[in-house]
């Protein structure tokens, strides 16, 4: 070794020398970082405890060549060096605000999200692991891409400049490649960890927020288009519906009832259901028809049914059906049903009048509809001649049937009736009826301000008319979620513990007002179990979810389309323009 030493050119001599001072220089850059290093650490503890500081990062000299594979990955992370002097240089702290990883997180070299067809095939890939799932309770931020970019102009290593490129942009995700000419600093970075292997966590994400939250797709999508800001596809947000977020609320309301199911069944007894149906438009045109069971014991939705017109002779029947499909599914649980409440459908009381009540089963009618119905009949009554005074005992006629109902918990026929029926005397200042369940009025004697409407005559067109109308005889999934988590709210409260009331003018009131507590905000905790639901299900096996997906499709009816006679399309076109061909004549 001296000899070749000695015959080397002066040249070399003086590269050796000037590669010992940089080593030198190098390693009292070490020193230094080592110490400013320990003072950062025992005045700030609370950054160490955090662990905000790497403790894995090492000093690397610009001597040593630099390997090429991803050296850190992770999410955001502070890429500017700490200037001790313009003329000492010294080791960055990489300090995490993200998700720091030891490895390089995945990219998706076969995406799901059809955004982008670019693939990312890059060696140091890894898949996505457990303990990166608290990204998805972090706060999200907008960054401008100007921004983004300025964090990649240093090199970490030897604080040379440096230039970061886009490798990879897919919905929300991003992959941007850092590369120092100078040391050889080679690095990627991605904006957000990887679920099993392939999808990018926020696409995902954002597809059940939109979906979770009851927004509009289309809208929400174009106006974060409108924003710039880079997002998924309404395609791609169609297909994560399809596959990951429907099945993803499924089994949540699955577990929901199997829990309310279990409750019931501890507390015994029979049910006391409220049953009614909604279509998704009025009239005799709806397409679907969905029936819902609420349990009143501990008020919530016990059971959903979604009948499609197409499945029954016309969307009339659409509330028959839901109601048999729920009997059916309680059956099937081995419960009981004591009491059913539903409206006034003449099906629904036929069929329950033949099927449930031999079994033990009591049909009630709703109040609600009784009294809405009711009010519709006063209201016609009132605009016949010299009945205008109805118009002013409407209101207190439907209080008396409320307190008609209210009044009797047992609930005896008898008793109802005639206190029904005494409404039609009190009107006419009887007050005395002459039946034993109700033989006079339960209010005190009327006198000076209590009474506030003038009495109706008897035999009079008014009272008469009143008579006729009063003695007739025959007076989905997250909806359901959302109702559960919210129908035991509390009554909001002021800073001094005082009840909080609301005057409202609702519609049926006619111009009236009435007096609501108001109830403390709903919760949409559901809505957040969802999204970790999602993000959970997804990691562990979407081929899970694809399956659930699948099973959910075969069973649903089929379109009704289907029942229409097919055309080509060809033809369709010919016969369109021929029949608009005559109005083009002149031209």
């Amino acid at each position: 070794l001296r000899q070749l030493q000695q015959q080397q050119p002066p040249e070399a001599a003086g590269v050796r020398a000037q590669g010992a001072s940089v080593r030198d220089s190098a390693k009292r850059k070490r020193e230094l970082c080592t110490t400013l290093g320990d003072n950062s650490t025992a005045d700030s503890p609370t950054a160490s405890d955090a662990g905000l500081i790497d403790p894995e990062q090492e000093v690397v000299s610009p001597l040593v060549p630099q390997p090429t594979s991803v050296l850190h990955c992770g999410s955001q992370c502070n890429l500017r060096p700490f200037h001790r002097s313009s003329a000492v240089q010294v080791q960055p702290r990489m300090v995490s605000v993200g998700c720091q990883t030891e490895s390089p997180l995945p990219s998706p070299a076969h995406s799901d999200d059809e955004s982008s067809s670019v693939t990312m095939d890059h060696p140091g890939d890894m898949p996505w692991s457990p303990e990166e799932e608290m990204m998805m309770l972090l706060t999200k931020f907008i960054v401008c891409q100007t921004q983004l970019m300025s964090l990649f102009t240093i090199c970490p290593s030897c604080c040379g400049e440096t230039q970061g490129n886009v490798e990879q942009q897919e919905g929300t995700y991003i992959k941007i490649k850092q590369v120092c000419a100078a040391c050889g600093y080679e690095r990627f970075w991605q904006n957000q960890p990887m679920l099993y292997r392939n999808m990018p966590a926020c696409n995902l994400l954002l597809s059940g927020a939109i979906h979770f939250s009851g927004c509009m797709a289309t809208q929400t999508i174009r106006m974060l288009k409108l924003l710039g800001l880079q997002c998924i596809s309404v395609g791609t947000f169609f297909r994560h519906q399809r596959l990951y977020t429907i099945p993803t609320i499924v089994q949540a309301w699955q577990n929901e009832q199997a829990g309310i199911i279990r409750e019931l069944k501890e507390m015994g007894g029979g049910l006391i259901l409220s049953g009614d149906c909604r279509s998704d438009s009025p009239g005799h045109c709806a397409k679907y028809g969905t029936y819902s069971l609420i349990e009143d014991r501990i008020n919530k939705v016990l059971d959903l049914q979604l009948v499609q017109s197409s499945e029954v002779p016309s969307s009339t029947w659409c509330e028959l059906e839901g109601l048999k499909r729920s009997i059916d599914f309680l059956k099937e649980q081995h419960m009981q049903v004591s009491a059913l409440i539903t409206d006034r459908n003449r099906q629904v009381a036929k069929w329950v009048r033949e099927e449930l009540c031999p079994g033990g089963t009591s049909h009630f009618f709703d109040i609600w509809h009784v009294g809405k119905s009711l009010g519709k009949a006063l209201d016609a009554a009132a605009k016949e001649r010299e009945c205008e005074d109805l118009k002013l005992w409407r209101p207190a006629i439907i209080n008396h049937l409320y307190w008609t109902a209210a009044s009797t918990p047992d609930g005896d026929p008898d008793v109802m009736e005639a206190k029904w029926q005494s409404m039609v005397n009190h009107v006419q200042d009887i007050h005395e009826h002459g039946t034993p369940a109700f033989p006079c009025c339960a209010h005190p004697p009327l006198e000076g301000e209590a009474r506030d409407k003038e009495w109706l005559e008897p035999g009079t067109t008014a009272a008469i008319k009143l008579e006729r109308v009063t003695l007739r005889t025959a007076l989905l999934l997250m909806a359901a979620l959302h109702f559960n988590h919210n129908s035991s709210r509390e009554v909001a409260r002021t800073s001094d513990g005082e009840v909080r009331y609301a005057v409202r003018y609702p519609r049926f009131c006619k111009g009236g007002w009435v007096v609501r507590p108001i109830k403390e905000k709903p919760s949409y905790a559901y809505a957040a179990a969802l999204m970790e639901s999602l993000s959970e299900g997804y990691s562990r096996s979407p081929e899970t979810l694809r399956e659930s997906s699948a099973v959910l499709s075969s069973t649903a009816p089929a379109p009704l389309s289907t029942s229409c006679q097919e055309i080509a399309k060809d033809e369709a076109v010919g016969l369109y323009l021929a029949r608009h061909s005559r109005f083009n004549t002149g031209n």
